[in-house]
């Protein structure tokens, strides 16, 4: 079985029980509304918008504006949301009240310093704090009945931000990989490890995908998803391999009539799969593969698709195409080296540096090194 929802409704409700217990010093935590933070097993609390309440008036005003103006991805859209609502919820455990003169540089700061006693990540932290950041741009530029601007400046800017933190992928060795391949699987499971295996899209881009996103094209099959770019979205098509294509024609196929608006896919109650769903199958099939070195996720498979375009010889330009890139620049973060390539490498290295000395095509022992120049014997020592 690959669900344990059991445990983890046991384990949500022990976290919600000892944040009210954590925040009922700070406030009220009525009509509270819960978001856990799978990865970290974190729980941030949250409150939903409510557009009689002024300052969430501007935040719903500034969602329409980022989606609807800018074109910001469902997904960037939906974590704005998220980090709007939990920056409501920390005002209402500090009693402020909801209205823009609580948007201070003073509770955006404590918002900061709460999110790193909860053990947020610190790049999580910089991104909630980027939505922040984009709500007071919005309300510097929005005028209020009397013309005026809702804000004066921004916020969060009056303080300084944590450094960013790179982030380390840890890529899977081949054994692990032939291990993950080889899991039996259902047919709805073994399309969505297959998706990602062939694509390497992001996760947000294969959830939010829709049966008429998968096309035919010219004999060939490819899927069309909303990229994600900077925050907003655009269109791409994304080849399919044949093998995967015949794996989602049969998915499709077992759910009858599913139709171009319905979500690609769905889980046993017809419903759209979210990313965090999505997210806990790929690391569950890593389990049930006996991989423990490693948490297997959407995120470290995009980066094993890149590694392994590179090896098949693919150019840097064409990697950087499939995994929606704008820049090559941004694949920079992806380029990993295998073990067996450092190897070569190291040889490489050696032969180079007997080149450069000029020194026999022999293998260095501690006896002859190699790289120590020979002096003349007939030199006086």
């Amino acid at each position: 079985m690959l669900s344990r929802r059991g445990s983890r409704s046991a384990h949500h409700s022990t976290c919600e029980a000892n944040l009210v217990k954590a925040s009922s010093a700070r406030g009220t935590v009525d009509n509270w509304h819960w978001i856990g933070v799978d990865m970290a097993r974190l729980i941030i609390p949250s409150l939903e918008l409510n557009a009689a309440m002024m300052l969430s008036t501007m935040m719903k005003d500034c969602l329409d504006y980022l989606r609807g103006v800018r074109g910001y991805s469902t997904s960037t859209a939906e974590n704005y949301d998220r980090t709007f609502r939990q920056f409501l919820a920390y005002l209402r455990a500090d009693n402020k009240k909801d209205e823009l003169d609580s948007f201070t540089g003073e509770t955006c700061f404590g918002f900061m310093e709460d999110l790193g006693r909860r053990g947020v990540r610190v790049n999580t932290i910089l991104n909630k704090l980027a939505a922040l950041s984009s709500l007071a741009v919005y309300g510097m530029q929005a005028h209020g009945k009397r013309g005026r601007p809702l804000l004066a400046l921004n916020p969060t800017k009056t303080f300084r931000w944590p450094e960013q933190q790179e982030s380390r992928v840890d890529i899977l060795l081949p054994e692990e990989v032939r291990a993950y391949l080889e899991v039996d699987l259902p047919l709805a499971k073994a399309v969505i490890r297959d998706l990602f295996f062939d694509t390497g899209l992001r996760v947000s881009e294969i959830a939010f995908a829709n049966v008429g996103d998968v096309q035919q094209i010219a004999g060939a099959w490819f899927i069309e998803t909303a990229v994600k770019s900077r925050g907003r979205s655009r269109r791409r098509r994304f080849p399919i391999s044949n093998d995967v294509a015949e794996h989602l024609k049969k998915y499709l196929a077992a759910r009858r009539q599913a139709l171009p608006d319905d979500p690609l896919l769905v889980r046993q109650d017809g419903e759209r799969y979210t990313r965090a769903h999505i997210g806990q199958i790929i690391a569950r099939i890593g389990k049930a593969a006996g991989i423990t070195r490693v948490r297997v996720s959407p995120h470290k498979i995009r980066h094993m698709v890149n590694v392994w375009g590179r090896l098949g010889g693919a150019d840097l330009y064409s990697r950087s195409r499939l995994l929606g890139h704008q820049s090559t620049a941004s694949l920079a973060h992806y380029e990993h080296l295998i073990p067996n390539e450092l190897v070569a490498v190291r040889a490489q290295q050696r032969e180079g540096m007997r080149r450069y000395i000029r020194e026999p095509e022999t293998c260095a022992t501690s006896e002859n090194p190699g790289w120590v120049p020979k002096t003349d014997p007939e030199e006086p020592q």
